[in-house]
């Protein structure tokens, strides 16, 4: 702006002054490389997001960053908030690096000066994302524009598998076995409890059970993920961990039990049993001793014996079975 004064002695001057003058509110879009979600904001992967601001040139402020923020910075106006916690609500260690792109500047229209930056969410965690821009004419920006960005603002990204074991009386699994040895008998019955968590997701337990001669040979990874016919344990929606009783197997039988442990992201875990058996029936007895004879060499008919008399034992186990402990004779 330019003012000239003359006075009526013909005396001139004259004084200038730059006025930026910016009414423009700046625009703020987030977008992400990663939209494929599972049960509506749970990712198995790293997703990125990527910020794009356009604003005029040289009045761009870069927003002050807040990760887990103990207290909600209520008067910052210009600012990235980011919360990222885990399945408990306690804070996940997350310390992502923004770096603000060399700014791409409309010579034409400086107004349309465009600033990018990302974030790296690699953390598994609960996450929820804020941004609020002021420029340094102190205008704020309009709504965030998202697109079609799916869960913008909160998501989890769980990418470690669910973890979680699986007990017969003493004795419990944390992995799938390669190998079966069939050392747990019970005459009664054998209750199965499970426990599972996962850091920042809810989890769902499935169990399959397989019985008798198909339980000899232990299943593998690729065996089990053709099964489809598990049946649910629980699925709890509240990210506690669980132990529960999956079943009681009461009839006589061998078997092993398998489990799935499930993210909502779509990790999973499988665990198994070794192999246990149920036998409630008892062994049977056959005695079979010789033949008493009379002194006319014919059987006797009266079945009385004087002599040592060899008896015949014989123990048999119907399947399944446990197999014979001892035999114990006495006279």
């Amino acid at each position: 702006m330019n003012v000239k004064v003359t006075d009526n002695a013909g005396n001139e001057i004259t004084e200038s002054i730059a006025l930026d003058i910016d009414v423009v509110n700046p625009t703020v879009s987030v977008s992400y490389n990663d939209n494929a979600a599972a049960n509506g904001k749970y990712f198995g992967g790293t997703r990125t997001a990527t910020i794009t601001i356009t604003e005029r040139k040289d009045h761009f402020v870069e927003p002050t960053v807040y990760i887990n923020p103990e207290t909600y910075p209520e008067g910052d106006t210009n600012c990235i908030i980011i919360y990222a916690t885990d399945a408990n609500g306690d804070a996940v260690t997350f310390a992502p690096e923004i770096v603000w792109n060399p700014p791409v500047v409309d010579e034409n229209d400086p107004d349309n000066t465009v600033y990018t930056a990302s974030i790296l969410y690699d953390a598994d965690a609960n996450y929820t994302f804020e941004i609020k821009v002021m420029d340094k004419a102190t205008n704020q920006n309009t709504a965030v524009n998202t697109g079609a960005s799916v869960a913008p603002y909160e998501f989890v990204v769980a990418k470690v598998a669910p973890t979680g074991s699986v007990s017969i009386l003493t004795n419990t699994w944390d992995t799938l076995l390669d190998a079966l040895t069939f050392g747990l008998f019970s005459n009664e019955k054998f209750e199965v409890v499970t426990s599972a968590s996962d850091k920042t997701s809810p989890i769902k337990i499935e169990y399959y059970k397989v019985t008798n001669d198909y339980a000899t040979t232990p299943l593998t990874w690729a065996q089990l993920d053709a099964v489809t016919d598990w049946t649910l344990v629980v699925d709890n929606g509240e990210n506690e961990v669980k132990d529960l009783s999956v079943l009681t197997v009461e009839n006589d039988e061998q078997f092993v039990v398998y489990l799935k442990i499930s993210n909502y992201a779509g990790g999973y875990t499988y665990i198994s049993t070794d192999g246990a058996i149920v036998d409630t029936t008892n062994a049977a007895i056959e005695l079979t001793p010789s033949a008493p004879a009379a002194d006319n060499g014919d059987t006797d008919v009266y079945g009385y014996y004087n002599d040592d008399v060899t008896v015949n034992i014989k123990v048999t186990d119907a399947a399944p079975y446990s197999g014979i402990k001892t035999v114990e004779y006495w006279v």
